[in-house]
Order: structure tokens, then sequence, then C-alpha cells
């Protein structure tokens, strides 16, 4: 049998007993010897210790090297093949020829090496007996090794097969989350879309004392100005619309009334009056709170209702369910709600405006559309 590790001679003797290796095993600080040599030097010692550099073995089972052992057997057959090819083989100290082979020290010997003291003990048997023997022995540590690796590698395509599934499976359920996770914002990103509202004022729609700030999200009383008289714009009240309506799901946006004394919000009818002197009430299609003189807030009902407020609000959210036919005040600092409309729209809803005149004949400062604040969280 040829062998699979191309060594010396040299390498193949035990450092302990020096002959070739019988069982050979493998310590933890790499060095080899024959597996008795070991044990009875463990045993000498009193302490698992490696004969060669002391170093200590953590296992009192050291693995066997199967390509060493089975470098060692071919080495042994070998030496026997040769025996028996060379029947003048001779004794090196008796010139006889060597016929018989030690089974304890593993060489073959003389007749008279027999009857020495080094050998007389021992067990011994034809040279022709020992290399037949040792050539069944040889074939059946083959035959062992090979179902061995048979063995390791049916447990190793197995173990193949169960990781790559349990990977494929780790996989597909990452990709679920994934998916789940990315449909949830979706359809939160979809939510938001309805319930917070991006709006700006609309210039068209603006009474001619009123100022619009460059970003279309301020406004303030001012001197009149030159303005178009179209059917859009706002003349009985002080007041302006936003550019964006809607007829259906919900709407939300915020107001910063600051630290006006007048002012009105809320929403009106695209088809609402804007030329005559009105009410702004339900009835003629606004749904809006108003402050009034710095102290008295009013829900612009009919008749109108007054509001029982302690604490002034500096921003107003409104929130518009125009399905459920719901226009919903409330402090946007601490949500606290301020009044309700109920109503059954029809037509378009545009976002409404007034920012009021005080004793001067002027607004402090404008009231403003708050920018959007949009939060998404995943878990």
């Amino acid at each position: 049998m040829a062998s699979s590790v191309s060594v010396s001679e040299e390498d193949l003797l035990c450092p302990v007993c020096h002959k070739i290796f019988s069982f050979p095993v493998t310590l933890k600080c790499g060095h080899n010897t024959c597996k008795v040599c070991v044990q009875t030097f463990w045993e000498w010692r009193g302490s698992r210790e490696c004969p060669v550099c002391r170093r200590e073995s953590s296992s009192d089972r050291p693995p066997i090297d199967l390509e060493l052992k089975i470098a060692a057997d071919e080495l042994k057959q070998q030496k026997l093949e040769r025996l028996t090819l060379s029947p003048d083989a001779q004794c090196g100290l008796h010139h006889e020829q060597l016929k018989l082979f030690c089974v304890i020290d593993q060489e073959p010997i003389c007749i008279i090496c027999q009857t020495s003291k080094k050998h007389r003990l021992h067990i011994c048997c034809p040279v022709e007996e020992a290399a037949l023997e040792r050539k069944v022995q040889a074939e059946q540590t083959e035959r062992q090794i090979k179902r061995e690796f048979m063995k390791l590698h049916t447990f190793l395509r197995d173990e193949e097969v169960a990781r790559v599934k349990a990977l494929r499976e780790e996989e597909e359920k990452k990709i679920q989350i994934v998916k789940e996770k990315i449909e949830s914002i979706t359809k939160k990103i979809a939510l938001l879309s309805y319930t917070i509202t991006p709006i700006s004022l609309d210039p068209n729609t603006a009474h001619p004392n009123l100022t619009i700030g460059l970003e279309l999200t301020g406004v303030k009383y001012n001197s009149k100005q030159k303005v178009p008289d179209n059917p859009e714009r706002c003349i009985s009240r002080l007041s302006v619309m936003a550019a964006q309506g809607f007829s259906s799901e919900k709407h939300s946006w915020e107001v910063d009334v600051g630290e006006n004394k007048d002012w009105c919000i809320g929403v009106a009818k695209e088809s609402a009056p804007r030329k005559k002197s009105i009410f702004l009430n339900p009835e003629e299609g606004f749904w809006v709170i108003a402050l009034c003189n710095g102290d008295t807030f009013w829900a612009q009902t009919d008749p109108r209702t007054r509001l029982d407020i302690k604490k002034r609000p500096q921003k107003v959210k409104v929130e518009v369910n125009y399905n459920k036919g719901k226009v919903v005040f409330l402090n946007a600092v601490d949500m606290k709600k301020i009044y309700t409309f109920k109503h059954k729209f029809t037509g378009k809803l545009f976002p409404y405006f007034s920012p009021g005149v005080n004793g001067e004949g002027k607004s402090p400062c404008p009231i403003k559309i708050c920018p959007l604040k949009v939060s998404i969280t995943t878990e």
C-alpha cells in the first residue's frame, strides 16, 4: 500500500523508544510518540507532559495520527517484504539467517538472537508469517480508514445540506421581515399624506389690506394695496385662503397665532361668499374659531358659541375629517381640544386665515402656517 505521506525512516521513529511508531498519537504541542510510550511516560512522571518538550497535555487520550500510522506500518511491511524476498539476509551479530521476527521489539532476528537475554522472553514467529500478518493488518487498516472517511464525508455532506437549508430559511425570514417593514412604512407614509397636509397661502384670494410672506406661509395686516379684483379675492373680510383644497380623507395643519389679540382660522367652502358682508358660520360655508380683543374665544356657530379657554394657545392645530364631517381645533402644545364642528360636507374645502387688526390699526406679527414635522418609527 502506497503511503499518503512522503517521510524518511528517521521521521517514523518514536522519540521515546527510538523504534518505528506503533499507534502514533499527536500531543497538544504537536509532537508524536507511540501510544504505549507516552502512557508509560505519564505513569512514571505522574503528570501528562510531552516526553520531548515537557509541555502539559490537556487530554489523557491524545488522538492517533492515521497518516503517520499508515506510513509507519508501510515501512514495517517493506522491511518484512525485503527480508522475505532476501533469504540470505544475515544477523549482524551472529551472521545467521534472519528467519524469525520478534513481535515485542518489532524486528527480524536469527535463531541465536532468540535465545539471547534480549529476546528470550519475547514472542517470536517466522518472518514469512509476520510479513503475511502485517500485510493483512495493513489491508484491514486501509479498509477501516476508508470506512471512517466515508462516514466523515457523509456527515460533512449532511451537515452542508442542513446548514445551507438553515441559511436559506433564515434568509427567507429576513426578506419577509424587510417586506413587512416596507409595507408598514408605505402604509404610514400613505396615512401621513392624508393626515398632514402641506399647505400654502393663495395671494389671489388675499384681502387688499393683507400682505403675504415670500414663502406663502405668513399673513399680516398692512396698508391697502392695489390688487386685481379677481373673483376669488376676499373683499368682505380681512382674510386669505389656502391654495390647496380637498374634498375627501383626513387633513391637518398647525397655525402659529403668536401673541396676536385678534385672529380667525378654520376652513371655508370654495363656494362661500367673498364679496358681500357675511356671518362666519356653517350656514355661510365657514367652520372657524376666533379670538377677539385678546381675551374672548368664539366658535363661529349660529349663534356663535363662547369658549372657556383658560390659557391662550400660541399654536392651534386644525384637523379635518371630510368623510366623517368633523373639524377639530386643538392647542398644538398640549393637544387639548378647543372645539369640534360637525357637518355633512359637500364641495371642496379650503383652509381659512384672518390675522385681524389691533388698536393701532395693524397686527403685531403675522400668523403663520407651521412647517411640517413628519416622524416615522419602525420596530
